[in-house]
């Protein structure tokens, strides 16, 4: 259900979707980032994987996605073929661990792990005769990470925008510690800097004049950027985007996208859509109704990102990946939306 339903409709979701001082197209477009599309085998040395899970067969490769280690020339994840031991049961498979980063949907696959602890919670009541079940969500938010979560064969960790997932293919046990050790090794090798925007655009005006950088960081603390324009509502660098990213270092980013006409539209689109979402996901309401504030109405997607509808103009806003509360981000938007 994650990767038929789940995904698919978050992606979708956010395809519908200057500093004062400083002229923020020229500071983005001199800015030193990381490349678009990075090499993922570059982050961990071979010889440090194989201390971790065991012997390697020959060098990493790059595979497809994290849950799918096709050798792809320019995939997205890198696959460590482990060597066969005598315990192993043959399945006509290699055994396989392959790590990906993922920049700007990492709170949206998120969303899918989160699911999946709703559908847990809900059949955990069922069997307590109804009665609700503590559940203990400190595990979540530690090792440096502002979200993780595992299943049998798969480990996500996220920091701010930034999600590193490891997926297994027919292998013997491997203890679950050793795995988030190994994507922990990759999270604390990627430098920490903005990553640039493989789909650079070409929108006029400029949205970071909505937010200064000052009031960024009166809320976020200081900048270790100045405000950098960026794709729709990611937090990748692009000098002509449609968005404006404000980087807390950590790899957190603040993000808005500022939509200047068929606000109306959109934020039907957007709220339509995280209704349906929520429902076939078993999601709690991420109805935002009852934010007070500027605007004329407010919604929550399945990802966290946030809506706002004033007169026909909407903005979007991605809070989850600087790990900003609601109370704290609402200060942002309010400023925000004033100058909408």
């Amino acid at each position: 259900m994650r990767h038929s339903i789940l995904i698919p409709l978050v992606l979708s979701l956010g395809a519908c979707k200057r500093d004062a001082q400083t002229s923020t197209a020229a500071g983005s477009a001199a800015m030193s980032t990381l490349p678009a599309r990075p090499d993922p085998c570059q982050w961990v040395a071979a010889d440090s994987v194989r201390a971790l899970i065991g012997p390697l067969t020959g060098s990493p490769t790059r595979g497809l996605h994290y849950d799918d280690p096709t050798p792809e020339r320019q995939g997205f994840a890198c696959v460590y073929t482990l060597a066969p031991r005598p315990e192993d049961i043959p399945t006509g498979e290699p055994n396989t661990v392959a790590i990906e980063l993922r920049l700007d949907d990492a709170t949206a696959q998120e969303a899918g792990y989160r699911a999946g602890g709703a559908l847990a919670a809900g059949l955990a009541k069922q069997l307590n005769g109804g009665k609700s079940v503590t559940v203990d969500t400190t595990a979540l938010h530690r090792d440096g990470w502002d979200f993780q979560s595992e299943v049998a064969d798969q480990f996500l960790g996220r920091i701010g925008h930034l999600g590193v997932f490891v997926g297994m293919r027919a292998v013997p046990h491997i203890e679950s510690s050793r795995i988030r050790r190994l994507a922990a090794l990759v999270r604390d090798r990627v430098p920490d800097k903005p990553f640039a925007s493989s789909h650079p655009q070409n929108e006029s005006g400029d949205p970071c004049k909505f937010i200064t950088r000052p009031e960024a960081e009166a809320v976020l603390g200081k900048l270790a950027y100045a405000p950098f324009r960026s794709t729709d509502d990611t937090p990748l660098v692009d000098p002509g985007g449609a968005g404006c990213s404000y980087y807390a270092g950590q790899h957190r980013i603040f993000t808005i996208k500022p939509e200047m006409e068929m606000g109306r539209q959109l934020f039907q689109v957007a709220t339509g859509a995280g209704q349906f979402f929520g429902s076939a996901a078993h999601l709690p309401n991420q109805s935002a109704d009852t934010l007070e504030g500027t605007w004329d109405q407010a919604a929550e997607g399945p990802d966290g990102t946030l809506y706002f509808l004033k007169g026909d103009k909407m903005l979007t806003v991605v809070y989850r990946t600087s790990n900003l509360n609601i109370p704290d981000a609402l200060k942002l938007v309010n400023i925000a939306l004033k100058r909408l």
